[in-house]
């Protein structure tokens, strides 16, 4: 029935993950040609969803049981950029052989078609889980994924806050930046402590600042990580005029869920203006 892209089943989505089961055996092509990852025939069928807003869109073939080939089109059946990946390398959280498939985009308010097809005209019985995250969750998007060991270049929290971290009140402006991970057992970092190579300024003038971050979850739709301070067995205390020596300073070191994730730095009793760098090391 969805074997072309204009009798594409839709799919509703919820704020959390969303999942379909399909089949390609017997499917045929029907573009772009060249095709997403040049001339094999993906043997693809289609899935429509729609968004109201900007927003980040993930999709992945998890536990399905054939070499998969995902890609997504806009309304006029052009590709979108980097959403063709036949492998996703996977192997933990649910994916269970390294030839399923993901793709994680960041897209305007619109309707888009996801394909889902095989590698060299394989097909099968296929599991499809589709993910979306605004991007406007917060107050500041980082429109780039992070991946991967690195550190942010300093930056100060602007806006006004539109989100509370979960485990503790935070009223200013948020920085929000994406990841998208594997799942499985291995954890994640995410710090503003001066032990992991990160900073915040605890002071500026005599304004004080303390910190927070969370992790929001695609798959859940939730904030599945929270943290206020690091703790004593972290150096996260902060810089500026007058830093006193606790450690205000936050840090997350958790297994993150499969899929599209957003860590978010927060304060929490300042509106704007904390300067921080972040170190994050993010399980693939």
């Amino acid at each position: 029935m969805n074997d072309t892209r204009t009798s594409a089943t839709a799919i509703t989505l919820t704020a959390g993950e969303t999942t379909v089961t399909g089949s390609n055996t017997n499917a045929t092509f029907d573009g772009p040609a060249p095709g997403c990852g040049g001339a094999t025939n993906p043997l693809n069928v289609w899935y429509r969803v729609t968004l109201s807003t900007q927003e980040i869109l993930y999709a992945d073939t998890a536990g399905s049981g054939f070499d998969t080939r995902l890609y997504l089109v806009n309304s006029s059946g052009a590709l979108v950029a980097n959403s063709c990946n036949d492998d996703a390398g996977c192997s933990t959280g649910g994916f269970t052989q390294t030839l399923q498939s993901r793709f994680a985009v960041v897209v305007p308010a619109g309707t888009y078609y996801i394909a889902v097809g095989g590698y060299n005209a394989n097909s099968g019985n296929f599991t499809l889980h589709v993910q979306h995250v605004p991007t406007n969750y917060g107050s500041y998007f980082y429109s780039t994924a992070i991946s991967g060991t690195a550190t942010t270049a300093t930056t100060s929290l602007v806006g006004t806050g539109v989100r509370t971290p979960s485990c503790t009140v935070g009223p200013s402006g948020e920085d929000t930046r994406w990841f998208v991970t594997c799942g499985g057992n291995g954890n994640s970092t995410f710090s503003l402590c001066q032990s992991d190579g990160a900073t915040y300024t605890r002071r500026i003038g005599t304004t004080n600042y303390d910190p927070a971050i969370y992790v929001y979850s695609g798959s859940s739709g939730t904030q599945v990580q929270c943290n206020d301070d690091g703790g004593s067995s972290f150096n996260c205390r902060g810089t500026g005029t007058g830093a006193d020596t606790a450690n205000y300073g936050s840090r997350i070191s958790a297994a993150i869920p499969r899929g599209l994730n957003m860590i978010v730095v927060d304060e929490r009793t300042q509106a704007r203006g904390m300067q921080y760098t972040m170190r994050h090391i993010i399980q693939p």
